[in-house]
């Protein structure tokens, strides 16, 4: 899994604004038991993570935040 993590702060599908400054990484997952769903790490400036979970609705985490990146 920190695999997973360490990918999905290096190439997100999307960067979310989080409530304490810190950023939210978000990346759907392709392969192994969690296809389909999606890893969501707070991270601060600077590369540290505060936790990493795994959900399957997405759009409950987007709600009330900004999207701060995405791809074009």
């Amino acid at each position: 899994m920190e695999e997973n993590i360490l990918l999905t702060v290096a190439s997100p599908d999307f960067v979310l604004g989080g409530r304490y400054e810190e950023s939210i990484a978000v990346k759907k997952l392709k392969m192994g038991a969690f296809k389909g769903k999606w890893i969501v790490v707070p991270y601060e400036e600077g590369g540290g993570t505060k936790t990493a979970f795994i959900v399957s609705n997405v759009k409950k985490i987007k709600r009330g935040r900004v999207v701060l990146w995405k791809p074009k």
